[in-house]
């Protein structure tokens, strides 16, 4: 009579539980798209990206039996959603162009530099330090359809289409080596670049590190240089640019992690950069770069694997993070632990935080 008991109440309180889940469900459920798919964790499948993984094993291995299925260390993620097809808008580019820099600020895109070409035949190309801007048109149509492709783009806050001309990069010095202490230039590509959308003054766009290319007979060289452009909240135009040239060389970004102590002045092409807020102040982050040895042009340039920080200041200048006052005598960078790399490896560069 016990069982019997027990077994009563365990089946009353899965009908009870199984009605309170059939009242909490809605009426009329979402609309989701349905995917029937078999899932599998053979390494085809990972490289059609079916699945990610959390580690790969080498299939070469002959010492781990999982080695040739490639099943450990695997995560399966089925696919709940999809975007909808892309399509190709009626804007370009301003020019055929090649390792530039692009950010945003609110809806409008800035874009600086880089190498451009003079037609999709041509295999030389020229570095250049121009900087464009567009903006982003987020008003519905008349009928409350989403921009289409042929108008996202616009200038001047018009319905003209194209891109606006922005002050281009300013002449800068760009390395410390002795032979070039003294070059100046403007064309620059491999930049990093990222911005600081500020909501009570002045927006910052930070260009930072380089190439300065091949033009002009110029042998190309890794630049460490910081450039920083004041844009104008309400315009969105850049009015001027600040360098760390003059009494901003306390800005002048560190050199790579290389056995010479010259390596220091020999700058960053490629590196990373993003900018975090912690605490209400910002701070932006410089990872990795290529540095290129202009005593050494034969050899591989040498990646760094160091990571740095600065605090950004009020009037967006860099400043070392553990400064609480905006002065000349504060301003810089403080080295953060190295980028973990595999041996033998010197450096990281062309990443996208």
């Amino acid at each position: 009579m016990n069982r019997i008991q027990r077994s009563t109440r365990i089946l009353g309180g899965l009908i009870v539980a199984v009605l309170l889940t059939a009242l909490l469900l809605p009426a009329h459920p979402a609309r989701a798209i349905r995917v029937n798919q078999t899932l599998d964790d053979t390494l085809d499948q990972f490289g059609q990206g079916t699945f990610f993984r959390t580690s790969l094993v080498d299939p070469a291995d002959d010492n781990n039996e999982q080695a040739q299925l490639g099943t450990e260390g695997t995560v399966q993620l089925a696919l709940v959603g999809r975007l909808d097809d892309f399509e190709t808008g009626f804007f370009r580019l301003p020019a055929r162009l090649t390792q530039f820099g692009a950010t945003t600020i609110g809806g409008r895109i800035y874009i600086a530099g880089g190498l451009t070409f003079e037609t999709p035949a041509s295999t030389e190309g020229e570095t250049i330090g121009n900087v464009w801007s567009g903006e982003v048109r987020l008003t519905p149509g008349e009928n409350g359809e989403p921009p289409d492709g042929n108008t996202l783009i616009i200038t001047d806050e018009t319905d003209e289409q194209g891109w606006r001309d922005e002050l281009p990069l300013p002449d800068v010095t760009y390395n410390s080596v002795p032979q070039f202490a003294t070059d100046v230039v403007s064309p620059s590509q491999s930049i990093a670049m990222t911005a600081l959308d500020n909501p009570t003054g002045n927006d910052y766009i930070y260009i930072i590190g380089g190439n300065t290319g091949t033009n002009d007979g110029r042998t190309a060289l890794s630049m460490n240089t910081v450039r920083i452009g004041v844009v104008n909240g309400t315009t969105g135009r850049i009015t001027r640019w600040i360098t760390s040239n003059g009494d901003n060389a306390g800005m002048t970004i560190p050199g790579p992690r290389i056995d010479i102590p010259q390596a220091q002045r020999f700058g960053l092409a490629s590196p990373s950069i993003t900018i975090v807020e912690a605490g209400g102040t910002h701070y932006l982050y410089l990872f990795g770069g290529e540095a290129i040895d202009p005593n050494n042009l034969n050899d591989p340039a040498p990646g760094s694997n160091r990571a740095y920080y600065a605090r950004i200041g009020s009037n967006g200048r860099l400043y070392r993070p553990d400064t609480t006052e905006d002065t000349t005598d504060t301003l810089g960078w403080e080295r953060l632990p190295d980028i973990p790399l595999e041996p033998g490896e010197t450096g990281i560069w062309e990443c996208r935080p």
